[in-house]
């Protein structure tokens, strides 16, 4: 059976007690012989000149002086071994007799041992001693083993406070600060030892709250998110994260990622998806403000016609057909570009046609792999080379559009969840005002001259110790791709807070960052329709003619 805390403490108290007496009867075990004798010594001198005063004074009667409460058992004298009178003698000492009340006892006892009583005396005194440290050092390993317990109990306890207050202010959206002490750990445990509120004992799905000081310090936030902002009905998430897409799809194939002298591949692509409920939360304007940043620092283009080149910018724009992008890209000569949907709607309306390919190839682009077409000539042919390109995903729609338009998505690709980075915005919208204009030049001179410095060195560099702790923490995924968009934002935190080095405050503010969405939520919020109820929808025939055909394409979509 396990002891508590409060068993052991009294463990503790007990064998302090013990030590005491141990040490005690140590001090009394080591006082001379020599020192009884001459007690005995001063007492018959006394004893003398108390014979001389009765010469003058009135004799008293004589008595007998009182023998010292030993207990004793009387032993037959006849055949008695010397172990047995030395066993008598430890005995005597074990009850706290002097060495005089133990010889008087002695004598007392056996006939004819005044000459040897001394020698007994002197044995059973080096074996009691010896008995006596025995018993000490007994005594202090059990006391260490149970100090070595306590200790541990006070350690388990500890770190379970200071998991309730990280899961307690996780909650809240908040963090632990870095400099409580024990005390104060124990001391906010305690205060919140009632509050239940961190435990998610419900099956139903908490909201997820983007943790907002992950963004702190970076130039994306302070020179574009947070002013804007502070002036707008926009939440600063809702700007940042679009243009953190931006920037890591600008640096793709432009840093390399070193742990000693090893070269980590990091895919610097992602694809985000903007939810929110239905309401005034300016998801679309607030991508666009992100992609508008970059443009006077010549990092982005705006797809048009008249575009000739590209001149290595992120172009954004979005085509009714996979061939149609990647043409369009081949025109403009670009590498890099986000395929913008202001409205899930609208693609999901593109992947619904039939043998539309749009949907798997965005599962290429994702990874960089292969993407080309031969269509009739070369004007109207297009390639991307794996590993050449680097073309994100950009979404924004309403839970309760995300609950019939992701399935249509979703259904024909099955890889892309895996893909996405879902980012809801908060339940309620920000107070209506007028749209502010915001100059964010400054801070995207910022912006350029870290991903300048960052360029130059072209290699961000990663201690083991780190890329130990990255792996460990990439690895709770449990998802290759998951992992890998770790790596990406800890790289990114890296260069936009100017560190050039992936450290562990970019390894924490990207777990922190990973919260994920989970699509049940956004079902729950959003059609109560499954997903085969959807595509049954989708194709059930409007008359009886069109019922055949109808059949055929529901058993293409399954």
């Amino acid at each position: 059976m396990a002891l508590d805390l409060e068993q052991f403490q009294q463990i503790l108290a007990d064998l302090a007690d013990r030590r005491a007496a141990v040490a005690a009867q140590t001090q009394q075990t080591q006082q001379p012989t020599h020192q009884a004798e001459t007690t005995v010594a001063v007492a018959e001198s006394n004893t003398h000149e108390h014979d001389n005063a009765a010469a003058v004074v009135e004799t008293p009667p004589e008595t007998t002086p009182e023998q010292p409460k030993v207990a004793v058992n009387i032993l037959d004298p006849e055949g008695v071994s010397d172990q047995a009178i030395l066993q008598k003698t430890i005995a005597l000492m074990e009850t706290g007799a002097t060495d005089t009340e133990v010889k008087t006892a002695l004598v007392n006892e056996f006939e004819g041992i005044e000459q040897d009583a001394d020698d007994f005396i002197k044995n059973a005194r080096q074996e009691f001693a010896n008995k006596v440290w025995t018993g000490q050092a007994f005594a202090n390993e059990t006391l260490k083993t149970a100090m070595e317990a306590v200790g541990e109990a006070q350690q388990a306890q500890h770190e379970l406070n200071k998991t309730k207050l990280d899961l307690h202010f996780t909650k809240k959206n908040k963090r632990i600060p870095d400099n409580l002490t024990d005390t104060d750990i124990a001391r906010l445990s305690e205060e919140i030892k009632n509050d239940m509120s961190w435990l998610d004992v419900t099956e139903e799905t908490p909201r997820p709250e983007f943790p907002r000081w992950t963004m702190e310090g970076t130039s994306l936030y302070t020179g574009l998110a947070k002013p804007v902002s502070d002036v707008n009905s926009k939440y600063p998430e809702l700007i940042w994260m679009p243009a953190v897409q931006v920037m890591m799809n600008y640096l793709h194939n432009k840093l390399q990622v070193m742990a000693g002298k090893e070269r980590i591949k990091v895919n610097m692509n992602f694809f985000l998806g903007e939810i929110s409920d239905p309401g005034k939360f300016f998801k679309s304007s607030s991508c666009e403000l992100a992609h508008e940043y970059f443009e006077p620092i010549s990092l982005v283009a705006k797809y048009h016609p008249g575009l000739r080149n590209s001149e290595g910018k992120v172009v954004i724009g979005q085509a009714s057909s996979s061939e149609g992008f990647g043409l369009a890209m081949t025109k403009v000569n670009a590498k890099h570009a986000v395929f913008f949907n202001d409205e899930l709607g609208k693609l999901a309306s593109k992947v619904g046609i039939e043998n539309s390919s749009l949907a798997s190839d965005i599962l290429s682009w994702f990874e960089s792999r292969d993407y080309s077409g031969v269509i009739k000539s070369d004007r109207q042919s297009y390639a991307f080379p794996d590993g050449s390109y680097c073309f994100g995903w950009l979404f924004c729609t309403t839970t309760r559009g995300f609950g019939t338009q992701w399935p249509r998505v979703a259904g024909i690709a099955s890889g892309m969840p895996d893909r996405m980075f879902f980012l809801l915005a908060p339940k309620e919208p920000k107070p209506l005002t007028d749209e502010v204009y915001v100059n964010t030049g400054e801070g995207a001179l910022r912006t350029q001259e870290l991903i300048n410095q960052a360029m130059d060195k072209k290699v961000i560099p990663m201690s083991d110790h780190i890329r130990k702790y990255l792996r460990d923490e990439a690895s709770k995924f449990d998802d290759p791709r998951s992992m890998n968009m770790v790596y990406t934002f800890a790289l990114y935190f890296a260069v936009d807070l100017g560190l050039f080095e992936i450290t562990e405050e970019c390894v924490d503010r990207r777990i922190a960052a990973s919260y994920v969405v989970r699509l049940d939520f956004l079902k729950l919020q959003g059609s109560p329709l499954s997903l085969k109820r959807i595509f049954q929808r989708q194709c059930e025939p409007k008359a009886d003619k069109h019922t055949r055909a109808a059949s055929s394409r529901c058993r293409l979509h399954f």
